[in-house]
């Protein structure tokens, strides 16, 4: 065996006894005897020795070796080893503009029947873009149909990995940075907007569409996220989506699944079952990464709002329950945006309360669009129930009362304005909420006060209902023209006394909370109402 540094092929000397003519004329013969007799090493050894004879000047020996060498990766590529090696000798030749081009392009095709995952290891490994003697390569990797699944499982391998991320050895959390070396996802998402177009590819393709188009968009957010520049890193994870016939889109953020997702459904697209079962798939298992998991949600909440709208896949509405309350706020919006829109099936669903329940803990989120969404959410649910859910009234409306005192103004006005029309749905049921009501009073008198008007005008909205339920004649004092913030708390004091004294302590107890508040309209009608 010979090192890697030299590489000879011995020839047999003139008084060595050759075969007869016509078998050495039949250079299949030879490859195939060869092939036959050597060891994988040393058969590596002769096709490494073949390859560099076709650079010889002499142009017969050249031809003769090129002839062998085909014959011999045709009958016995398996044996080979060392592959990258090879591929890469072949690479750096053909940049030096080998005059052998077609043959070394044809060990590139034979090399990949037997061994597709290192040869395809082997190209995704130079720097990106690919210029035009990569992408002959990797034409030729990929040129027989046999071979196209193969190529698709390695370079969704190759996809698994996220552009320029290394992992600090010290605190073993990963990192981000363009200036790495290590490159590969991208040269495999232009390596796919190579094959896509072949016509070998088209049963592979359709095999492997979910995978392929999953992972394509979680390529396209990752370089989005590590800002490459499109003059040096095309983004090809963007043009392999188009080749997927989805709809070319140039906005990097999360929401451009939707717009992929709203054309496949346009289309029809045949892999639906597949993608879906993929999809839920990746639900069920969770995601490598936390922005994955938003685009999994996003394309699935997407896919299903256009093909189902009622039944609703059960196993569906048990994700999305566990996804309400995501530590992620982005998936928890996509997902409580999805259940409004089920709001008009709501009545056919049987774990109602489940799903009511977790939008309740929505509630609790420290992002405020995530409260403002749960909000709207379960209003339009409860909208649509046939029949109130009694059972949960009266937790709904406690779960109302804090946000009564959010920071936001938004969600202040909101919880307030819901909390009344919650009485208002169950006014059959008053006695239920009779305890909540006096619960939120103390709020809903303060916040009469309030600076923005949208709060004040909710406080009055549901100071209406809610004494109108409680049989007090106060409603006439909120109206604007009879409106005086003293003249209503009297009126609720001395309601207050004749019917529900004994909440008086407890009201006042609450009171005295908001004395401390730095909004000084607070603190004055705090000191009103005790």
């Amino acid at each position: 065996p010979t090192n890697d540094k030299s590489y000879s092929l011995q020839f047999p000397s003139s008084d060595v006894e050759f075969p007869p003519k016509e078998f050495r004329q039949d250079k299949s013969k030879i490859a195939q005897r060869v092939g036959q007799t050597l060891l994988p090493s040393l058969l590596t050894d002769f096709v490494w020795s073949l390859l560099m004879k076709l650079s010889s000047p002499d142009d017969k020996i050249a031809s003769d070796a090129a002839s062998i060498l085909k014959f011999t990766l045709e009958f016995h590529a398996e044996k080979v080893t060392r592959v990258s090696k090879i591929v890469d000798t072949i690479y750096r030749q053909l940049c030096d503009n080998n005059c052998m081009k077609d043959v070394m392009l044809r060990v590139i095709t034979l090399l990949s029947r037997t061994s597709p995952k290192k040869v395809i290891f082997q190209l995704m490994d130079y720097s990106v873009p690919a210029g035009d003697t990569l992408i002959q390569m990797w034409q030729a990797a990929g040129s027989e149909a046999s071979v196209a699944p193969h190529v698709l499982k390695t370079i969704l391998l190759i996809l698994k990995g996220k552009p320029g991320e290394m992992e600090d050895t010290l605190t073993k959390e990963k990192r981000l940075s363009p200036d790495v070396t290590d490159l590969m996802p991208l040269a495999a998402s232009q390596a796919l907007y190579t094959f896509l177009p072949l016509g070998s590819y088209r049963k592979a393709v359709a095999q492997f569409f979910p995978q392929l188009l999953m992972t394509l968009m979680f390529q396209v957010f990752y370089s989005n996220e590590l800002k490459l520049t499109p003059r040096n890193n095309a983004l090809y994870a963007q043009d392999a989506l188009s080749l997927l016939d989805c709809l070319d889109c140039t906005e990097l953020f999360y929401y451009y699944g939707l717009l992929y997702c709203k054309t496949l459904s346009e289309y029809n697209f045949p892999q639906f079952p597949e993608t879906l079962r993929y999809l839920y798939k990746l639900s069920v298992e969770g995601p490598r990464r936390s922005e994955d998991h938003v685009i999994v949600v996003i394309f699935l909440t997407e896919l299903l709002n256009n093909y189902f709208r009622d039944p609703f896949p059960e196993e569906f509405l048990v994700l999305f329950t566990n996804w309400i309350n995501d530590s992620n706020p982005i998936v928890s919006k996509v997902i409580l945006q999805r259940i409004a829109h089920m709001s008009p099936v709501v009545n056919k669903i049987e774990n109602v309360s489940s799903i009511l329940i977790a939008i309740l803990d929505a509630f609790l989120s420290k992002d405020d669009t995530v409260v403002l969404r749960a909000l709207i959410t379960l209003r339009r649910l409860l909208d649509k129930l046939d029949t109130m859910t009694y059972s949960l009234g009266t937790r709904i409306g406690s779960s109302y009362c804090p946000l009564m005192d959010h920071i936001n103004g938004g969600i202040r006005s909101m919880a307030i304005r819901h909390f009344g029309e919650l009485v208002r749905d169950m006014r059959q049921y008053t006695w239920m909420l009779n305890d909540v009501i006096l619960e939120g009073l103390v709020p809903l008198i303060l916040f009469l006060e309030d600076d923005e008007e949208r709060v004040a005008k909710a406080c009055k909205y549901t100071l209406k209902i809610c004494t109108s339920q409680l049989k007090w004649s106060t409603s006439r004092l909120l109206e604007d023209e009879n409106y005086s913030f003293e003249m209503v708390v009297l009126n609720i004091c001395n309601n207050l006394i004749i019917s529900h004294r004994n909440y008086i302590t407890d009201l006042i107890s609450d009171t005295l909370g908001f004395l401390w508040s730095s909004r000084t309209y607070l603190k004055r009608a705090s000191v009103i109402l005790i």
